[in-house]
Order: C-alpha cells, then sequence, then structure tokens
C-alpha cells in the first residue's frame, strides 16, 4: 500500500541550503569564481552600502543575481526576482538564508543601478591629476563640469572595462562585450566571444567566430 499524501508545513528546516546543492553543480564553481571577484573588489564594494535610513541591498547579492539573470536567460527582473523566492539553488547562490524575504523588482531595479553609477564614479584620470577621494566610505566625487571618455578616464579595478554607451541620449557605463555565434538552421550557439566594448567588436567578433568554424567542403 501507499504511504499517506500528508501535506502539512514544517514550523523549523533544520537542512541548510548548502547541504541541498549537488557538490558537482556547475554553479558552485561559478560562484567561487564571483566570490574571489568581488572580494578584490571589496574596498569599492562598501561605498556603495546605506549607512543610514532604509537598508539597501547588499551590492554583492546584486552581482550575483544579475549573473543568474544572464545565465540563465531570464528576461526581466520580475521574473528574476519570482525566481529567486522559489528557487531554492538561486536562494542560495545570491546568499539568501531559507526564510529570508526578496527584494521587490522595482528595489533590485534601482539599487542595481546606483551600483553601476557608483562603478563609473570609481574611475580616475590617466595622468593622475585627480584630487584624492573624500573620507569615510562613503567618499563623493565631484563630477560637476568634467566630461569623462576612454582617452581621459580608466577604471583602477578593471583597467580593460570601457566606457559605452548603446545610444545617443543615454549615460555611459563601464562595459565589457560578450558575443555569441549562432547556428542558422537549429539556434544553437556554437561559439562565444569577449572583446572590449566599442563600435567595431561585433563585427569584428562575428569575423573572428565564423573563421573558427569548421569547414564543410
Amino acid at each position: 500500500m501507499g504511504g499517506a499524501d500528508v501535506q502539512q508545513d514544517g514550523m523549523f528546516s533544520y537542512i541548510s541550503l548548502e547541504s541541498r546543492v549537488p557538490a558537482s553543480h556547475p554553479l558552485r564553481g561559478i560562484k567561487v569564481l564571483l566570490d574571489e571577484a568581488l572580494k578584490s573588489m571589496s574596498r569599492d564594494v562598501e561605498r556603495v552600502y546605506a549607512r543610514e535610513g532604509r537598508p539597501s541591498i547588499p551590492p554583492e547579492r546584486l552581482v550575483r543575481a544579475s549573473a543568474l539573470q544572464v545565465l540563465y536567460s531570464i528576461r526581466s527582473e520580475r521574473l528574476l526576482c519570482e525566481q529567486l523566492d522559489y528557487n531554492l539553488l538561486f536562494h542560495w547562490f545570491v546568499g539568501f538564508s531559507a526564510d529570508e524575504p526578496i527584494w521587490d523588482h522595482s528595489t533590485f531595479t534601482k539599487n542595481r543601478d546606483r551600483l553601476i553609477a557608483a562603478a563609473v564614479k570609481s574611475m580616475r584620470r590617466r595622468d593622475g591629476s585627480d584630487d584624492p577621494p573624500g573620507p569615510g566610505r562613503n567618499a563623493t566625487v565631484n563630477w560637476h563640469g568634467e566630461k569623462r571618455s576612454n582617452e581621459t578616464h580608466v577604471s583602477p579595478q578593471d583597467p580593460q572595462a570601457k566606457l559605452f554607451t548603446k545610444g545617443d541620449r543615454q549615460a555611459g557605463k563601464l562595459s565589457h562585450m560578450g558575443h555569441a555565434l549562432l547556428a542558422y538552421r537549429h539556434g544553437l550557439i556554437v561559439d562565444v566571444e569577449a572583446t572590449e566594448a566599442n563600435c567595431y567588436a561585433e563585427r569584428q567578433a562575428a569575423l573572428k567566430m565564423i573563421d573558427r568554424q569548421p569547414s564543410r567542403a
């Protein structure tokens, strides 16, 4: 005979999320690499934390959640936060405890934009003529009346990142570019290439990936 299908919520959970994730799951390796990168940026990341008023989202969690959105092709922040709420794997990867509430999607978007803006403010003049940053974790940078470009400014933490914008009236963001080559018949990704962010990278990467494909003589 089959067992009784008793459905009852437990008051307490004694199993950690860590134990729910298989040792061989690919997200484990990605999390290690991501956490190492975030640790190297800890001094700058701490400046984004709110020191008073309503608590902000930890920048490390914003980065991990954004990585999940890219890796799993989640098309919107609303869907990302929805999956974070019920997906224990995502819960673990971002750093939530099992019973910790998830952000609203609008809160996530606002905090992510603030993090991106803070990254741009970390840029320094290539000639070293900047004024020293102000004291404390929340040191401000006065960009009023000053133009920034890839020729005059660089990010100390990520010198290869470039200011890039998708439109004439949009603010530039520190960026890299990722390119994918798809098989025409099946729509499967057959090659990828990471490049500097510039106006010529897409066509150059496309030619490079096509040249890497085996000939079909």
